[in-house]
């Protein structure tokens, strides 16, 4: 298991330091779509941008060889991360190793401690949790329990981040211990976002306005430590705490999600980046799990029977522009974004005969992908996501890959 961590902390590493030069490029790869709605003054402003940007970043290439160099050594490592996270066992090994961090970071509370966060209201939840633990520590090598250990050792005991991190440490007890449809988990869910939603219909000053944004988190009694922690720490936290699965060294954290057959990498030092990264392959993820769903109950025809029309007619017309600009996909439903997916899924007939089962509360799938869609639509790319976006997105995937992966 330690040859495992090694290889993985490494590999995961030397993609984020690699990845970070690449910062403007890989904004530059969102550009078409973060152009909707500019207005011209702010296109000459963003044009300006990035030929500052541009300059900064052929400065910086060249002592790997100019930018088309570097480009292809970043691609190639990614392909090399990427070959190696398929490898047998590998996400077995990551999984363990978060395991570990979970539960050497569970061991180091107090339960009395841990229950006055929620009014005793999750006391036996928080004893199951304790003895799967306490089984874990005795029963697996942990390569790299003191992770846990010293990122809480760097912060006060009754410091705001160490608030956090206990309760992001509960809400992964409480999901091995209960799952993620449990009153149980909604309460620790609570516990650390408050009744705080992300929505696409905010108004424009919320993304703008920082204390704008921050007083409606305090209103929702979103945790105090999350609002004032940066997205790096945050991402610090999600890993030590065993919420996660990663690695954090002294260069940065670098956390991994795995859905279905996709993984993704999220490094502290580009979590605005990374994160639309990510909800793009969860995106994928439930275009190919709504594609096995519906045609195993609908059959090879489904997509008309089951899709309505207007999606189908907009996934056509991107097709044709993308057939004739050389593409060569031709799979409708590749065609369709993140919003109409969730129309799919919440259609009457295919909630109720398909769907429903896996998901159970439609409201809350509703508002879980209202979530994203909020960071994933177009004029999101140009924000700054902070703690709590960051927050609420990796435990909205988590759970909807959750309900997936057990259906």
């Amino acid at each position: 298991m330690k040859d495992y961590r090694s290889a993985i902390d490494k590999a995961l590493m030397d993609q984020a330091r690699l990845a970070s030069m690449s910062e403007a490029a890989s904004l530059a790869r969102f550009q078409q779509e973060m152009f909707g709605g500019v207005t011209r003054q702010q296109l000459a402003e963003l044009s300006q941008t990035a030929s500052a940007t541009q300059r900064a970043l052929e400065d910086a290439a060249k002592p790997y060889g100019g930018v088309a160099q570097m480009m292809r050594e970043i691609e190639n490592q990614r392909r090399s991360v990427d070959e190696f996270l398929k490898a047998p066992g590998i996400l077995e090994a990551i999984e363990e190793a978060r395991r570990g961090h979970w539960a050497s970071a569970f061991a180091g509370y107090k339960i009395s401690d841990l229950s006055k966060l929620y009014g005793g209201s999750l006391d036996t939840v928080l004893s199951s949790a304790a003895e799967q633990s306490r089984h874990i520590l005795s029963s697996t090598p942990v390569a790299d329990a003191a992770t846990a250990a010293a990122i809480k050792a760097s912060y006060p005991l009754d410091s705001l981040i160490a608030g956090v991190s206990a309760k992001m440490t509960v809400i992964a007890g409480v999901t091995a211990v209960s799952g993620v449809e449990t009153p149980a988990y909604d309460a620790a869910f609570h516990g650390l976002l408050g009744d705080w939603r992300l929505r696409p219909d905010l108004p424009e000053r919320f993304w703008n306005d920082k204390s704008y944004r921050e007083d409606r988190y305090r209103r929702a009694d979103v945790d105090a430590g999350l609002i004032d922690v940066e997205p790096q720490v945050a991402v610090e936290l999600m890993i030590s705490s065993g919420l996660i699965g990663g690695t954090v060294e002294p260069d940065g954290a670098v956390a991994l999600l795995s859905f279905g057959s996709v993984s993704m990498a999220i490094r502290a030092t580009d979590a605005e980046v990374d994160a639309y990264r990510v909800i793009r392959s969860f995106e994928r993820r439930l275009r190919d799990f709504i594609r096995g769903k519906l045609e195993a109950h609908a059959g090879p025809g489904w997509l008309k029977r089951r899709v309505d029309g207007a999606i189908v007619k907009r996934a056509t017309d991107k097709r044709d522009a993308a057939l004739k600009s050389g593409e060569s996909v031709t799979d409708l439903l590749e065609f369709t974004d993140l919003g109409e997916l969730m129309e799919i899924i919440l259609r009457g007939d295919n909630w109720s005969d398909t769907f429903e089962a896996v998901f159970v509360n439609r409201d809350r799938f509703r508002q879980d992908m209202l979530t994203l869609l909020a960071l994933r639509r177009p004029v999101a790319h140009s924000r700054v996501i902070d703690s709590p976006q960051l927050a609420e997105a990796m435990l909205v995937m988590h759970r909807l890959d959750a309900r997936m992966s057990g259906a």
